[in-house]
């Protein structure tokens, strides 16, 4: 019910970071939220729950791709990816998240989709 897709693409930059809502009859898609991640000052919302992505946000600090501290001191996003990704161009992120269980169901479904966030990025 729960699923999470990320790749690394050359020749591009930043972050896309997208939410899927899906019909949980045949997997259509419902809704989603997405999100342009192209400084680093986009990132730091990540505490508040109801910023677009903010689950895929936080995920992002807790591997190490930026500290709270980097974002307090405005720092440039793009190397701190490159760096992320051992790249020595420059490349883009890209994470999508999808979910047949319907929000707020009370199964712990942010809990379990950290958690594919977290294995699927390492």
């Amino acid at each position: 019910p729960l699923s999470c897709r990320c790749r690394i693409s050359s020749g591009k930059t930043g972050i896309l970071l997208r939410t899927e809502n899906r019909s949980s009859d045949d997997g259509g898609l419902l809704s989603f939220l997405e999100t342009e991640v192209t400084s680093i000052s986009d990132i730091g919302d990540f505490r508040d729950p109801l910023s677009d992505c903010a689950l895929l946000k936080a995920a992002l600090i807790c591997l190490g791709l930026v500290t709270e501290d980097q974002i307090h001191h405005h720092l440039s996003l793009q190397p701190l990816i490159n760096r992320f990704c051992d790249s020595v161009t420059d490349v883009r992120i890209e994470i999508v998240t999808a979910s047949i269980l319907p929000q707020g169901s009370g199964m712990g479904t942010s809990s379990i989709l950290a958690a594919a966030v977290l294995a699927c990025i390492t």
